[in-house]
């Protein structure tokens, strides 16, 4: 194969590994948004400490929360698509990392200082299902 033929493949190869690479770039840049909407979507609502009977805390879509008992409205954040930061009014920030959400319940460890608690906290979606086990089968 002549010097000329084997610049040309190359050139071709290296055209080719480029256009893959920026189909696969491409591809995977609109799933992680798509996640945390999906995500996001889930968290806006009411949610139900295992076992208890009323609200302990409400994500609303846009970004607000309320939780019971405290003054104002506060904010919640979803960082990183596994780490729920929610402040008070007053700017005191509880941060939680999320294990596990769906349509029903979410489970978190509560951090502290960068730290993961050893314990999963789960909360429901419904007063009802607050007051059953989780089993995810």
């Amino acid at each position: 194969m002549a010097k000329k033929e084997k610049t040309i493949l190359y050139a071709v190869c290296a055209v080719v590994v480029c256009a893959i690479i920026a189909v696969c770039v491409v591809s995977n840049m609109g799933s992680g948004e798509k996640r945390e909407k999906e995500m996001k979507k889930l968290l806006a609502n009411n949610w139900y400490r295992q076992w208890s009977e009323s609200v302990s805390f409400t994500l609303y879509d846009d970004g607000t929360v309320t939780i019971p008992g405290s003054y104002g409205q506060g904010k919640w954040a979803l960082v990183n698509d596994d780490v729920l930061k929610i402040s008070d009014f007053y700017g005191e920030t509880m941060t939680l990392k999320i294990d596990d959400l769906d349509d029903q319940w979410l489970v978190v460890y509560e951090m502290e200082n960068g730290q993961q608690s050893e314990e999963k906290i789960t909360f429901w979606n419904t007063a009802e299902g607050a007051q059953t086990l989780r089993a995810k089968f």
